[in-house]
Parts: structure tokens; sequence; C-alpha cells
């Protein structure tokens, strides 16, 4: 998400967006990926050049202010390091696909969605997810 977003969802505000993508999907608004289906390493890659990755965000959501859809996105290559092989590859497979299960809403808060941990400027940590190593989190307090 972006630093925006993120910072209105901190201070409370309730999110609003009616935007129907541009895109292979039935989802409309925000979209958010179940952390059990998808981790950020995966999704950094078939993600890529479709939303902002100022902020990786990992709430505990109210399920009953989601609906479940779905988006076709492009398969992530493997990389083998030899940068000829790997452009000849995404050459010959750049149409590979797959369908995910994606869960949506127009509007939501922090009412509705609990913060429960994130990690920011995802670009930056780039090098640590090609070596499949996790993110910087920052964890927040259960308390708050």
């Amino acid at each position: 998400m972006s630093l925006e977003e993120f910072a209105k969802f901190n201070n409370g505000e309730i999110l609003h967006n009616d935007r129907v993508h541009n895109a292979k999907t039935t989802s409309k608004g925000f979209c958010f990926f179940d952390l059990k289906d998808y981790n950020p390493h995966e999704a950094v890659h078939f993600l890529s050049g479709l939303v902002s990755f100022d902020v990786c965000a990992v709430f505990e959501a109210d399920k009953s202010k989601l609906k479940e859809r779905w988006g076709v996105y492009a398969k992530p290559t493997q990389r083998t390091g030899n940068f000829l092989f790997d452009l000849m590859d995404l050459y010959n497979h750049y149409d590979r696909r797959f369908t995910a299960t994606e869960y949506c809403t127009t509007e939501y808060s922090n009412k509705d969605f609990k913060l429960i941990k994130f990690s920011e400027c995802i670009w930056d940590q780039y090098d640590i997810l090609e070596e499949q190593k996790e993110l910087k989190w920052i964890e927040v307090d259960k308390n708050e």
C-alpha cells in the first residue's frame, strides 16, 4: 500500500475506493490476499507494476467486510542467475498466468482491520526477498 493510505489508516480515517480495475479480476476497490495463500516474497513478484510497495501490511480483518473474488496475475519465473537464460525464459513464457483468490472491499478503517505487523520500503528490501528471506517486520503492540 502507499504511504498515504497507510497514514490515513493509522489516523483512523475510513478509506474509500470504488475503482473497477483494468485487469482480469472480479474485484472492486481495495484488494487483499490471505497470508496463508501467498507470502510477501511471492506477492512482490506478481504484484510488481500493479500496486505500491511503500508498505506491506498484515491485518486481522473483519471478514464480513470483505468479498471473496479472483484475479489473474503473471506467474513469476524462477531466476537462475544467468542473465541471458533468465531473459530468454521470460521472453518465451511471458504469457504464463495463474488465478489467485483475493478479497476486496470498497471501504475499510482501523475499526474493521487490526494491524498486526508491517514492513516499509519493500523495494529497498528486494535483495532480501530474492534470497527468500523475510521482510524486516515491525510488530504492532497487541494491546493497542
